[in-house]
Formats: C-alpha cells, structure tokens, sequence
C-alpha cells in the first residue's frame, strides 16, 4: 500500500525541479508614497457576482502597525484573463486610525493598481479597484497590498500596537467578467469560502458506511488540499451535496463498495480517473474519482499531478518565491527572498516580520547562531532610547542602540540570534525598530509624525543559517505543526480513528489534509478503524472521542512495562510511562496535599533546607531563561468540563514510533476542535508536550514537556554528533560546569604534584 502511495508523491514531487517564475522586484526607495493612479469605486457587494478569493486565511490578512505589507495570490483561467476584473477588498479597521491619510496601496503583479482610504472602524466595507486585462496574466497573479495608517491622539510606540486593518477572507478576492465555471482542474482554484471563511471539501458517503468511501478518497484528500493551498480546509462527510461555496468529492466504483443512489449515477457517467463538473448549487464544485481499486487512485493521482494539475501545484504549495525560509542546508538567504521590499519608513515603530522554517528533527542548543547581517540606515535626530530589536517567537534575543545625533550606516553588521532561542517547525522573527524623535514628545491630535523617514532596512540584509544538530524528539508539537515531523519521513503510519461516524471521520481527513499541505507532500497515511496497532512499532495519528488519559490508562492495563525509553534524555528527568513507582494523578494531588498541610512554618526550617531550596529554585529559572523557556504550566484546576480538544505525543509501545493523539469528549466536539486547531492562527502556536483548546476553541494551553524521548540517530556523523554532543551539554548546564570545575582542579592538582618533583625552569 505504501508503493502504491508513493506513485502519488513521486508525480507531484517530480515538479520541485522546475524553475520558480518571476524575478525579484527593484527596490522602491521613495521617500513618499507613490500617487493613486486609478479611481476607486465603493459599492455593495452585489448579489450572485462570485468571488475568486485569495489563497492567504485571515491570519495571513491583518495587517498592522504604521506601515504593513501583505503578497496575496489568486488564481485566474485564460478566459477569465481575457475578460479583466475587479479586485475587491473587503475591510475593517481600528477606531484609533487617523482617517485624514490612512490608505491602502495596492499592486498587481508588479503594476500600481490604485489606493483604498482606510475610513471603516464602524462596520465592513467593500471597495472594487478596476484591473485591465494587461495587468493580469493566467495561473498566479500576485497583489501587494500596503497599509499606511497612523494614530489619531497618542503618538507612543505602544501606540502603534493599536493599529490594525483586517481584510475579509470570504468576500475579499478578484471579482471576474467571466463566469465561474467548473470543469477542469484550475476552475477548482476559484472555488468560494463559506461565511466562516473556510473551504469546505464534502466527501458523498451512505450513512453509517463512510470508512469505505473515506478509505478510497484519503489520498485524493490529500492532494486536493495540496493543490488548493489553503490553510483553512475543512472536509466533511454526508450523504448529501454541501451548501453554498465548496467541493463535492464522490469516490470509488459503481459496484464493489458502499454508494449512495445519487452517487452511483454520478460514477457511471464519469470517466475513468480524476474528473471534475459543475455542482447542483450555484459556486459549488464536484470532483469525481472513479477508481476500481487502490491501483487506480495511485495511477490517477500521478497523472493528474503531472499534468493537469502541474501548473497549480508548481505555482502553488511547490513555490518558494514568498515563503519561509528553509533551514535545511547551511546556506545565507536575503530579506528579499522572502518577499521583502525596502521602502522608507517615517514612523515611530518599524515592524519587520517574516519566517524560518527548522526541520523536524532540529535540536536546538547553545552550538551555532543565526546570523543577521544588517545593512541599513537611520536618520539624523533621533531621541536617546532609538534601538533595533530581534524578537523570536515573541521573545526579544537581542537589541542594538540606534540612537545617533547624525545618523549612522550599517553595512552587514552581524547580529547573532542563538540557536537555543529556535525550536523545530515554523519560527517567527521580528525585526524591531523604535524610532523617536524628540518631536514626539509633544503630541497633537492628527499629528503623524510627518513624511520625514526616519530609517531604512534594505532587502540585501540576510540571514546565514549555520550547521544544525540533528536529531529527532518527541514529544514535540512544534516540529508536527511545522513540518509535519514525525509522519514526513515517506513511511507508512496509522491514521486511527475510534468510530466511523461522519463527524469523526470527517475530522482525521482534515487533519490528514493539513498534515500534508504542512509537509508539502502527500502523507503515507493509512485509515483504519478501532485501536491502534501497538505491535507495528510505527508512527500513529490516532482521533478519538476518548480522554488521552483514558488511552494511556488502558495500554498501561495491558502492555505498560513495554514501553521503550530512548536513554538520552534532557536535564528534567520524568519517569516513563509503566515504571514501576509513578504516581497517578489523583496520588500525586493527594501527596501534594498532605505535603502543603503538614509543611513547617519558616521559622522552623533550617537554614540547610532554605539554601538548598533556594538554589533548587535558581538552578531551575536560570536554566529556563537559558534555553528561552517558559515556565511548566500547572494543570488547571475545575477546567477539565471546558476542554473542547486535547492534542499529546508520547512513544510508541513497542518500536521507534511515536504516537499523536487528537481526542475531544463527543464527535460532535471533535469535529469543532479539530476545525479550531487546523485553523493557522492556532495551527502556528502548537508546542511543547501537550495542548488543550478550552472553551470555544479559542484559548490554547500549551504544556512544555518535563523531558524528551529521542529517536535513533540517522546522522552519525562526527560533525553532528558534536553538535549533538554540545547541546547537551549546553541543556545540562550543570554537568558543563562541573566538567570545567573538574578540568582545573585537575590541572590545578597535576600542578601541584609536577612542579615540586620538577622544579621551575630558571635559564632564560
């Protein structure tokens, strides 16, 4: 099954090796923004014009700050090409917005398109800025859409944090002159968002039978959510026809497996392979699989992904022109392969932000830094306090000071960012910088600051990625949000589901969707129904309806002494589950209890036992703020009845695999879970051990893990076992120390025995 599977990933990543289209934009220097050059026509959105959306979520459409810039991407058909358009913004913004110059700016494919007055703090607004033909051009098309804002009455830098312009997912996009339709593969592309903002894929399926049917259709799930490259992908299972914007996907053979009467007639009058048709509602699509076995889908998958589907995947999830940068190879990226444009900033907080991708097996530690070459400018005039600062992953790891009375250049100053202060998976990194002036401190209402830049950050400023560690941990809910780690290794794991309800089911293709688009290939997932195989040895996504203390309890009941424990572990040492002398939950409260009660006031302690806790304490807190660490959250107490979904990794019982449990109370709750976490404004924030979503789905808590449990070394060789072998020693800092203290009494002893036999030397 996994060959056959593999068919599927060879046919999409045979295309890696095509060049990437474009070239990189000169730099706009101008130290003011450039005039509107096309007349702005706000309107309602008017009834039955379809919208082709872009692919960014809403996560991705916020822009804030005093100056902010988005790339957004859509995807039009010659036809639609031909006929030109509009592009359609859809926004709201903060009431603390100045609207006398607010604006933003947008571009198509490199071509001034126009500006949009930033004046909606109350309510939605719809603008359409006309696009000839000439702008356009057929697959991708990119807008750059910029945002000029400034405060009306504070003119703090905390002020600027106020600011904010959301575009509307759903009814922001390129409205066409031609119609919509639906019959070839890039038609899917267009496909409309539901109110909520999500693309909806609907698997057909008999009630009460759908593993059959969702059996067949998980690589197509796959691969459809890899082609539409869109974060928010929900799928859904039922015996009818979705509602409103999305796709219907009807699987299988007329005979040989469950259908239902509809979908029967569907199959027989559709080709053999990958077909697509137009939908029974309007903006709804219908993609057809009609394969006989799981030859036939493997076989289908592989010629749709180099053919029809080639351009979209090339220009789509396979396209790197904009996205993170990857950190796989020792190598130096500039700020402009990322999508940065240099361009002037006269404000009074400069927000650069953009994103770099460890691989799953990263192991972070004091070995190596992420150097930031510097090349920019600040203005003469600026106050005392003007500083640059790299926050990562919402931390600050460095600051410079800027302040100069005349100015100064920076020509690739090096500015070193830890490696400790990474995690593997996606990071976040900002680019600070706090630019007063002395005139700020007087602050009138409507003054912004004026047009007089302040500073400049060239896109030449680069990155250089050093020699990683490499070593694969778990567990470790970065690295599966941001690379898809463990189960994108091309193996074979288990997508586990407790019951083959629609809702459940439902839920592990979206997270097998998400999984992939994650990896940027498709997964070797296989479905199965009931309990996980602890026999396989191998990696598992399992999605239940049960507790995940409900799981571990009932594997412990039967197989808990075997679990196998990697001995490699961090400096917070946690027993593994199954040894013999681990407390419970309930016994660990009760003896915490107990404890607290009979606890000696302090007076009454010793002297010895406030020293020791002391340094117990210390030990503990420099050795969190060394690895950039927050402290371990404690459980939450009476909160367990507002747990919408639990996420947690732990080993495999027998084997090297590890296994990831997605679990909530009810289907129903499962379901709603896990469309909170793929949404990428949660997605991005997975850590540590474990995590909860409470509530609506909202509120995620994230539990660091007490140690780490590591896979078999696939790199021995001496370079990274000595980076390896650097980290831990950095993560055991006291293990350091103590080697150190060794080393010089040693020499200090040698010393002391060799000197007095020897002598000293006294010719000179």
């Amino acid at each position: 099954m996994a060959d056959l599977r593999t068919l599927t990933a060879i046919g999409l990543l045979m295309m890696l090796a095509a060049p990437a289209a474009g070239a990189a934009e000169n730099a706009n220097l101008s130290l003011l923004p450039a005039a509107s050059q096309t007349e702005v026509v706000t309107q309602s959105s008017p009834s039955g014009v379809a919208v082709i959306p872009f692919v960014q979520t809403s996560h991705e459409l916020r822009l804030t700050g005093e100056d902010d810039s988005r790339h957004l991407s859509y995807f039009l058909s010659p036809d639609q090409v031909r006929a030109g358009g509009k592009i359609r913004i859809a926004y709201n913004n903060a009431v603390s917005i100045l609207p006398d110059d607010a604006a933003l700016d947008l571009e198509v494919n490199g071509h001034a398109a126009g500006s949009i007055a930033i004046r909606s703090p109350d309510g939605l607004r719809i603008e359409d800025i006309a696009v000839s033909a000439e702008m356009l051009k057929v697959g991708r098309n990119d807008l750059r859409i910029r945002a000029r804002q400034h405060h009306r009455v504070d003119c703090s830098l905390a002020a600027t944090y106020e600011l904010w312009t959301q575009i509307d997912p759903q009814k922001s996009g390129f409205v066409s002159a031609a119609p919509i339709t639906f019959s070839t593969f890039d038609d899917l592309l267009s496909v409309g968002r539901k109110a909520d903002g999500v693309t909806e894929i609907r698997l057909i399926a008999p009630a009460g039978q759908a593993e059959a049917v969702a059996r067949r259709a998980l690589p197509l799930v796959e691969t459809l959510t890899l082609f539409l490259n869109r974060a928010e992908v929900r799928v859904s299972v039922g015996e009818l026809p979705g509602e409103g914007p999305g796709i219907d996907v009807y699987a299988g053979e007329v005979q040989g497996m469950p259908q239902t009467d509809a979908a029967r007639g569907i199959l027989s009058s559709a080709p053999l392979g990958l077909s697509v048709r137009k939908g029974v509602s309007s903006g709804r699509a219908v993609l057809v699989l009609r394969a006989a076995d799981e030859q036939a889908v493997a076989a289908a998958l592989a010629q749709a992904a180099r053919g029809p589907m080639r351009d979209g995947l090339q220009q789509g999830v396979l396209d790197r022109s904009m996205g993170p940068i990857l950190a796989s190879t020792t190598e130096t990226f500039s700020l402009g392969e990322t999508g940065y444009r240099a361009e002037s900033f006269s404000g009074r907080l400069s927000r650069t932000r953009f994103e770099i991708e460890m691989p799953g097996d990263f192991y972070p530690g004091d070995y190596g830094t992420v150097d930031f070459n510097l090349i920019a400018a600040t203005a003469p005039g600026l106050a005392p306090g003007a500083q640059l600062i790299l926050r990562v992953n919402d931390r600050a790891v460095t600051s410079h000071i800027l302040y100069s009375e005349e100015g100064q250049r920076f020509d690739g100053r090096r500015i070193r960012l830890p490696l400790r202060a990474f995690h593997a998976g996606l990071n976040k990194v900002e680019v600070l910088a706090e630019l007063p002036v002395a005139g700020d401190a007087a602050c009138a209402p409507g003054q912004t600051g004026g047009a007089k830049p302040r500073f400049v950050l060239l896109e030449d400023s680069s990155f250089t990625i050093p020699a990683l560690a490499h070593i694969g941990k778990s567990p470790d809910l970065a690295a599966l949000a941001g690379t898809a780690y463990p189960f994108n290794d091309g193996k074979a794991f288990d997508l586990v589901v407790d019951r083959s309800d629609e809702a459940t089911i439902g839920s592990a293709l979206t997270l097998a969707g998400r999984l992939s688009l994650t990896a940027r290939k498709p997964l070797q997932a296989v479905l199965a129904v009931g309990e996980a195989d602890q026999a396989s040895g191998r990696n598992a996504l399992i999605v239940s309806t049960a507790s995940v203390a409900a799981h571990k309890s009932a594997r412990l009941g039967t197989s808990g002494d075997g679990i196998l424990v990697d001995p490699i572990e961090t400096a917070s040492v946690l027993p593994a589950a199954g040894n013999e002398g681990q407390l419970s939950g309930q016994s660990e409260a009760l003896l915490s209890a107990f404890e607290a009660s009979t606890a000696l006031d302090d007076d009454q302690v010793s002297w010895r036992t406030k020293m020791l806790a002391f340094l117990s304490k210390a030990s503990t807190v420099i050795g969190r703020w060394l690895k950039y660490q927050d402290p371990v959250e404690a459980p939450r107490t009476g909160g367990e009845k507002n747990v919408l979904l639990e996420v947690s990794q732990e080993p495999a019982p027998l084997g090297d695999g590890v296994w990831t449990t997605v679990s909530a109370a009810t289907p129903e709750a499962l379901e709603t879970g896990v469309g909170k976490l793929t949404d990428p404004a949660i997605w991005q924030r997975l850590n540590g051990g474990s995590a909860t979503l409470h509530g609506a789905g909202d509120d995620l808590v994230i539990r660091m893990p007490e140690a780490y449990v590591f896979a078999p070394i696939t790199d021995a060789s001496f370079s990274n076992l000595r980076r390896l072998a650097a980290a831990w020693l950095s993560d055991n800092f006291k293990v350091y120390v103590g080697l150190v203290l060794a080393l010089l009494g040693g020499f200090g002893f040698w010393l002391g025995m060799i000197i007095p036999r020897k002598g000293v030397r006294t010719d000179l």
